[in-house]
């Protein structure tokens, strides 16, 4: 009966070995795999933020050609001999100083915005006549573009 028992314990024994080592040698096996996609790991969190930074890159250019769609037509409304002085550009308005030869050329460029379909209401809002030339402050609305979300 003692041998019997001997034997179940020994058989366990072994068997449990045989578990315990076939175990380890999967532990092993996976820890080799981890450390070889280690550098897998790395490229695609490369990746991920080089595709985010390329997102980015991407919104700034789709929204620099919405931009370049404003300064285009406000460049093709300037009756010649207007100069732009200053510019400014918040999504709903366009804000310039400008100078003009006389004030036939300041009434052209408002007409010419009411010409336009990227701009509406257009109105002065200071204006300073001397002999040579003529100093003023133009306002006009926006019209969105479909699809044109400047920020």
């Amino acid at each position: 009966m003692f041998l019997i028992l001997l034997s179940a314990f020994a058989g366990y024994y072994l068997y449990m070995d045989g578990q315990l080592r076939e175990q380890a040698e999967q532990r092993d096996e996976l820890q080799t795999a981890i450390v070889a996609l280690q550098p897998v790991r790395i490229q695609r969190e490369s990746l991920m933020r080089l595709e985010a930074e390329l997102g980015s890159v991407v919104t700034e250019f789709e929204r620099r050609m919405t931009w370049s769609v404003y300064t285009d037509e406000l460049a093709s409304r300037l009756p010649p001999g207007v100069v732009v002085s200053d510019l400014n550009l918040d999504g709903q308005r366009a804000s310039f100083s400008a100078f003009a030869p006389t004030l036939t050329h300041v009434a052209q460029l408002i007409s010419n915005f009411t010409l336009s379909d990227v701009f509406r209401e257009p109105s002065i809002g200071s204006i300073s006549v001397s002999p040579t030339r003529v100093d003023f402050q133009v306002s006009v609305d926006i019209v969105r573009q479909k699809g044109a979300v400047p920020r």
